[in-house]
């Protein structure tokens, strides 16, 4: 049996750092931290016993990308360029270690974001976001209920 579980926090960063003669108003910098964790539940290995044996691991992934605005901005699949979009996304976030099904749960997010960073934010610096998504994973075997 096998029960996974996600905590997504989209965060703007404020006052990024960037040179003034930089101009990225049309992009995103989206700082990314995925921590996948995964514990394992057993039978305890003395019958007597009523501890539940488990393990556990876990893995950190970081990376920034820089991402064009009117593409977060539309990223949801409800348009034909939005499904193009979409996949662009899947492609600039293939590097993170999630699966396709979980970056389509996570892109309606990111739009959202996105656009309520843009109507507060001054369109003439770069925006920045930290993306922090913890995955959950626990195995149990079938006797036990998760």
């Amino acid at each position: 049996m096998e029960f996974t579980s996600c905590l997504l926090e989209i965060i703007p960063v404020e006052d990024p750092t960037v040179p003034p003669d930089f101009r990225f108003s049309d992009c995103f910098s989206i700082n990314f931290t995925c921590i996948k964790e995964l514990i394992q539940v057993t039978q305890p290995t003395n019958p007597t016993s009523d501890d539940i044996d488990f393990s556990s691991s876990s893995t950190t992934f970081n990376e920034a990308f820089l991402v064009p605005s009117y593409i977060l901005c539309n990223c949801t699949p409800l348009t034909d360029s939005n499904v193009e979009n979409a996949e662009l996304l899947h492609e600039i976030f293939s590097s993170v270690p999630i699966s396709s099904e979980l970056l389509d749960e996570i892109l309606p997010h990111l739009e959202e974001n996105t656009r309520v960073i843009l109507s507060h934010e001054g369109c003439d610096s770069l925006v920045e976001m930290d993306v922090n998504l913890h995955v959950l994973t626990v195995i149990a075997d079938e006797d036990f209920d998760l």
